[in-house]
Formats: C-alpha cells, structure tokens, sequence
C-alpha cells in the first residue's frame, strides 16, 4: 500500500523529514488541483492510485523516492492560474504594448478611452489551438471578434492577402494583433505562424504573448523580435533554466537533479514497452529538443516535459497521462 511505503519512508533517516515534506505538499495538491488534470477526469484512476502505480514502474525504492521528491518540483498550473495569466496577460502586457503603440503616456485624462477603442481595433487569436482563446476573451470581458483562428493552421492554409483584405473590412479594420499561447517550450512549434504574420502584406504590427515560456523559447522568440521589425515579444511568465532537467549538469541546480538525471535515463527503455523512439511518437528521455521540462497545466502535459511523467504503454503507467496529437 502506498500509505504504509511512505509511512516507512517517513520513519527513516536521513531522508524522512524530507520525504515528509514532499507527502505533506502532495497531500494538499492533490485534493486543490492535481484532481482537476482534464485528462484523467472521468473513468480514469485517481491521483492517488496513479502516484502508487507511477512509483511502482520501477522495483528500486531508492529510484522510488527520488521520483516522489521529483513531486515538490512539478510546476502544475491549475485552472485558476491559468485564469489569472489571461488576466495578467491582458492587463500588463498586452495593454502597456497598446499604450506604447499609441504613443500615449499614462497621465493622459482620456487614457481610458483611447486605449478602449484601441482594443476595439485589436485581433485577439491563438497561435495553436492549446491555447483556449474563448476563456481569454471572456475573463478579460472583450468582444467584438467572432472569428479568432488559431494562427498556426492559418499559416499552413490561408491566404496572406485575404488575411490583410480582413484586417482592412471597412468598419471593422483591425490595427495590430495579438498572438496568445499558453505554454512556449523550444518555440519550433509556433515559428511559422510568427513567419506567417511577420510576413503579412501590411505589416501590420504583432504582439506574441506566451503565458507561460522556456529559456529555449524565449530565445527564439527574442530572435524573432529582432528579425522581424513588425513583431513585438512580451511573456507573461518566463520559467528560468533551473526549472527544467538538463541533458548534463548545470551549476546551481538542487540535489533532485543530481539524483533525477540517471533515473530518467535508465527507465527510458522500460518506458518505450519495447517500441522504437519514432513507433513511441516521443523524442527522447527528456522530451521534445531535450527540454527537460518539469511543467503540467492543467489542459494537458506538455511534450517537452519528461516523458516519464506523462509517457504511457504497456510497461509504464504515467502521472499525468498526456492527450497526444499523434
């Protein structure tokens, strides 16, 4: 049972008031938010029962404590922080761009109107359909666009004159778009629909807004601010590179990674289930461009996050069982 295993652990030294730690901050997520992972919602084992057969993967308890302590380190963004990064999102980033764009200074008596009819003329889209726009719109009280497409398939299908003719709909004429996502981590993915609107007849002014980004992608998309003058960079949350589990070791990082490393390399075998990496669709021990991410939001986990936590088959039961696209 998994109570008497972490009773166990508890009791002995020198890593029980350690282990205690971990058990105490897991018990108070559990019930706050690890219940609330879309995709184990329904007919799905719980968290509790998910967390003993995770540990169980593998018959080593020293390997099985090193995963527990790993629990204290997931950064899991729940349904209530992910609304507060849509607010934060609009709120500080998106309208300090608008601001800036008007050229307007915050001590202006008609601030408030200006920036609302600038608003009115401002595209709100998703970059990739992760990113749940509706709720964007919504929480932030906006309206006025029923089209919102994610801007990714628009670069692989659309037609970058209509999309200007769009922008240019008389009485209805957009001034500058803002590009939303939820979770940036090497920032391969997004590249092209950045490309796509970088290269908009009208060179109609951009803002990418990640509410939650890696080290990888926040410099691809600095790179991208520079490359191209009409798109702008601004993240609402940018993770630093301690937050993830680096192929080699970094300086500074906790004993966790020290301990993680090797286990996640040794079980990479048991978590293919004898398929190849390309039969498995996963890109490695430390997932996609070997992020090493440590990140779950609450939607779905990420793939650049290790596949260890989220990867399933027949010989490996997940944490966070993730909704693939493949």
């Amino acid at each position: 049972m998994l109570q008497e295993k972490l009773q166990r652990w508890i009791m002995s030294l020198p890593d029980g008031p350690d282990l205690q730690a971990v058990n105490q901050h897991v018990e108070q997520l559990t019930d706050e938010l690890y219940c609330e992972y879309e995709p184990t919602k329904g007919p799905y084992p719980d968290f509790r029962s998910r967390l003993a057969a995770w540990l169980d993967n593998i018959p080593n308890e020293e390997e099985q404590k090193v995963l527990f302590r790993l629990m204290r380190n997931l950064f899991f963004i729940g349904p209530k922080e992910l609304d507060n990064l849509y607010r934060i999102a609009f709120n500080e980033n998106i309208c300090q761009w608008i601001v800036e764009h008007l050229g307007i200074t915050l001590d202006q008596p008609d601030l408030d109107d200006q920036l609302a009819k600038a608003i009115k003329r401002t595209w709100f889209c998703p970059i990739t359909d992760s990113m749940r726009i509706n709720a964007f719109y919504h929480l932030n009280h906006l309206s006025g666009r029923n089209l919102r497409p994610d801007w990714l398939s628009l670069g692989q299908f659309a037609d970058a004159a209509k999309i200007d003719a769009f922008l240019k709909t008389p009485g209805k004429e957009i001034d500058r778009i803002v590009l939303l996502e939820d979770f940036v981590g090497s920032g391969d993915q997004i590249s092209a629909a950045i490309r796509f609107a970088a290269a908009l007849p009208s060179q109609t002014p951009v803002l990418v807004v990640p509410l939650v980004v890696c080290p990888t992608g926040a410099t691809s998309l600095e790179s991208s601010t520079k490359i191209y003058s009409n798109i702008a960079y601004s993240p609402v949350l940018k993770l630093g590179s301690l937050d993830f589990l680096a192929l080699v070791p970094q300086v500074g990082e906790t004993r966790l990674h020290t301990d993680l490393r090797p286990v996640v390399q040794s079980t990479f075998t048991q978590l293919l289930g004898g398929k190849t990496v390309d039969e498995a669709k996963i890109y490695g021990p430390f997932g996609f461009e070997d992020t090493g991410s440590l990140v779950v939001l609450t939607t779905n986990c990420p793939d650049n996050t290790l596949p260890l936590i989220h990867h399933s088959s027949h010989t490996w039961n997940p944490l966070f069982p993730r909704a693939s696209r493949v």
